[in-house]
């Protein structure tokens, strides 16, 4: 078996077949165009299993914590075709030191086996760039999350036709700071937070990690299976100024219908302070959007939360808001939604006390 010091930089651009053992980070130093590709990517096999493939796998075996398989500092970047296995963190975004901005970046085609996090950008709050980045047609496979951002300019983030699995996921977008993310056509198999807003304190104590210059967020297209139970699409631990879009969420019936037949109702959106939520074409179920305003020495400021089009398991779409869970006041919108059985539901808007 290959051993760690015959890769490096060079060596990781045409990656053969079989395991390679890295017992330390592996640095890319400022670089423009690196590439990091093998020949295939899956579920970690080890070599006398007859079901083993021909996948190219970074086998992490370091003792340091919080420490990544590959760790770039440049742009232009492009990993393809890898497994990463049993690291901290598969791949790490960030600047050591001034220079050359980081981002520009594509990781496609990649399976990260139980790594604790797929891809992360940034130390702290104050790290610059690590911005423009793609996740195209990766596998997240029992890690806590796909994406985690830890600095403000973490920015332009896409996520493309990617799997998050395995029961140890919790947040699958991991949100400490930075923002303006896009994902499409995820696929969530086990999970318990799609996107998640850490608070300041979580992120260090800056006010300045997430706000209006980088609080957009866009979930497109995103199916939930059954093992993923109720998992949330949206908790915001803090209140912020964001915009939320949500486009054609599809849930499980069975998950969400059993937990309020239980008398507990799961929570898919949990809003704070002065953000917006638009949940357009999506699957909705009785007490599951709460919210809390933000007291101000003048007006509270308060979450505004829009419907579109979408599809309500009640007959009074009013019941989608829990105010046994929330506190203060919002600002609901609901045009255009029906029933489970295609009846139109009348529109409505107005605020709402908790």
């Amino acid at each position: 078996m290959p051993e760690a010091p015959m890769l490096t930089p060079l060596s990781l651009r045409n990656l053969g077949e079989g395991d390679w053992v890295v017992e330390e980070s592996i640095q890319f130093l400022n670089q423009v165009g690196d590439k990091v590709s093998g020949i295939g990517a899956g579920q970690y096999i080890p070599p006398e299993n007859r079901h083993r493939g021909y996948t190219s796998n970074l086998i992490w075996e370091g003792t340091e914590e919080d420490r990544p398989i590959l760790h770039f500092q440049g742009c232009g970047i492009i990993v393809e075709k890898v497994t990463f296995v049993d690291a901290p963190i598969g791949i790490l975004l960030a600047k050591m030191k001034r220079g050359l901005g980081t981002g520009k970046m594509v990781v496609r085609d990649c399976y990260f086996d139980e790594c604790r996090v797929a891809f992360e950008a940034g130390y702290k709050i104050s790290d610059h760039n690590n911005d423009s980045v793609v996740l195209d047609h990766v596998i997240s496979d029992n890690a806590e999350s796909l994406l985690r951002l830890r600095n403000a300019q973490a920015m332009g983030f896409s996520i493309r036709d990617c799997v998050a699995k395995g029961s140890r996921t919790e947040n699958i977008i991991d949100v400490f700071s930075g923002g303006c993310i896009y994902a499409d056509n995820l696929k969530v198999i086990n999970g318990k937070c799609i996107l998640r807003l850490r608070s300041r304190e979580a992120a260090g104590g800056d006010t300045s990690g997430i706000g209006s210059s980088n609080g957009l967020y866009t979930l497109r297209n995103i199916e939930l299976d059954e093992n993923a139970g109720t998992c949330k699409i949206v908790q915001m631990d803090e209140h912020y100024p964001v915009n939320i879009d949500v486009i054609n969420v599809q849930v499980p019936f069975r998950p969400w219908t059993d937990a309020i037949a239980a008398g507990s109702p799961a929570t898919m959106y949990e809003m704070r302070g002065n953000s917006v939520l638009t949940v357009t074409s999506s699957n909705l179920y009785e007490n599951s959007i709460t919210w809390e305003d933000k007291k101000c020495s003048g007006d509270n400021e308060i979450p505004n939360i829009m419907l579109n089009r979408c599809r309500f398991s009640g007959s009074n779409i009013k019941d989608v808001l829990s105010k046994d869970k929330s506190t203060g006041k919002c600002y609901f919108t609901a045009l255009h939604c029906i029933d489970n059985k295609g009846n139109p539901l009348p529109d409505t808007s107005g605020y709402v006390d908790a």
